[in-house]
């Protein structure tokens, strides 16, 4: 990787042709080279000519910029977690495509982690939707954790949403078994069944769960990159929640239709996004800023049942994430890194056997995980 600024061209007073001619011998020479805009008139707008991707960096005392070239840049921000109001006008003029928070005390992490993203060289994890079956995500974190692999990007769907968000808030394996213990089998959300009009049930319970778990936060000010998925049953097409407050969009993933209502957002009304991707490995992968854990939970045994026929939830369930099922090659395909966790005989909502099926996550992921971080290890800078 190579960095080029105004004096590195070479003559200060150097005009776009003496610029260009430079940025493609470098070109020439490296894999990916960094321009470095300010300074001259017209050095600026070279670099945004020539760039095919633009990072911006902002802060709370600077004045938002208004130039159309910007929109669609990554934003890089530097502040303090508290900044979300002073954010929303940058993300409303910019729409940037990517946010990365850079928070004071914590600068070099997210230096970091901006580094690798840039490079190609972030670790994404993609957590797949399977209601309980989907706690066995804990047991992959815990993998990760023991092999010392640093995950700079989560996405997921459904519980998958769910047990990301915890990740991605800065809880440790542990603590996110924890939160799961005290909140699905303690608790236990989804029992408040009413007259079903609309649903299954009333989901209060689950929506006090979301916001004592995740309080304020918006996904946009995490400082680990962060999406969930859900489908819009009006336009018939998945929303990727990439901002907003976060237990409102982990709540839209995680609508299973017919057990949970639906989410009315504006004009839209949103449901579990396994309708649609219950496995985003290909969201994921269209920033390529580094390889992909991808995890598949969904679970593919067969349906038991009294007389053959499976109970309502599982029938739900199942349902649910055809379209993904049929969907899940091409996303296996993407990954670097495919875990297949086998959850057994767990129903929807046996949150109960949570510690089996973490020990079934850390189970398929130990040896595919250590061989990767050694291979990862082992290979050039």
């Amino acid at each position: 990787m190579a960095c080029l600024d105004e004096g590195a061209t070479g003559d200060r007073a150097a005009g776009a042709s003496d610029w260009a001619a430079r940025l493609e011998r470098t070109e020439r020479e490296h894999d990916r080279v960094v321009l470095i805009a300010g300074g001259a008139d017209g050095w600026s707008a070279f670099c945004l000519r020539q760039a095919d991707r633009i990072v911006l960096f902002g802060g709370p005392e600077q004045p938002v910029p208004r130039d159309a070239a910007l929109r669609g840049c990554d934003l890089a921000w530097l502040g303090s977690a508290g900044d979300g109001g002073l954010l929303a006008p940058w993300d409303a003029e910019l729409r940037p495509a990517r946010r990365h928070l850079l928070v004071a005390g914590r600068l070099d992490a997210g230096i970091r982690r901006l580094a690798r993203r840039l490079a190609g060289r972030a670790v994404g994890l993609v957590l797949s939707g399977g209601g309980a079956r989907a706690l066995s995500h804990i047991g992959v974190l815990d993998a990760l954790d023991e092999a010392g692999i640093v995950v700079d990007r989560i996405g997921g769907c459904s519980m998958g949403a769910y047990v990301g968000a915890l990740y991605a808030i800065g809880l440790r394996p542990d603590e996110v078994a924890e939160r799961c213990r005290d909140e699905l089998v303690r608790h236990r959300p989804f029992n408040d069944y009413t007259v079903p009009r609309v649903a299954l049930i009333r989901a209060r319970k689950a929506q006090r769960m979301l916001q004592r778990l995740f309080g304020a936060r918006r996904i946009e000010k995490l400082e680990r990159d962060y999406f969930c998925v859900s489908a819009d049953l009006v336009a018939a097409e998945p929303v990727v929640h990439r901002s907003g407050p976060l237990w409102e969009a982990v709540g839209a993933s995680m609508s299973l239709p017919g057990l949970v209502p639906p989410v009315v957002a504006g004009e839209r009304l949103l449901v579990d996004g396994g309708v649609l991707d219950n496995f985003p490995v290909e969201l994921m992968s269209a920033g390529a800023e580094g390889p992909i854990v991808a995890v598949d939970a969904m679970g593919r045994r067969p349906l038991g049942g009294a007389g053959g026929r499976p109970p309502l939830l599982e029938t739900l369930a199942r349902a649910t994430v055809l379209s993904s099922w049929q969907a899940a090659g091409v996303s296996r395909a993407l990954a670097d890194v495919l875990i297949v966790p086998d959850p057994g005989a767990v129903p929807m909502l046996g949150f109960d056997r949570l510690d089996e099926l973490r020990r079934a996550g850390r189970e398929a992921a130990h040896s595919s995980v250590a061989a990767w971080s050694s291979a990862r290890s082992a290979a050039p800078a």
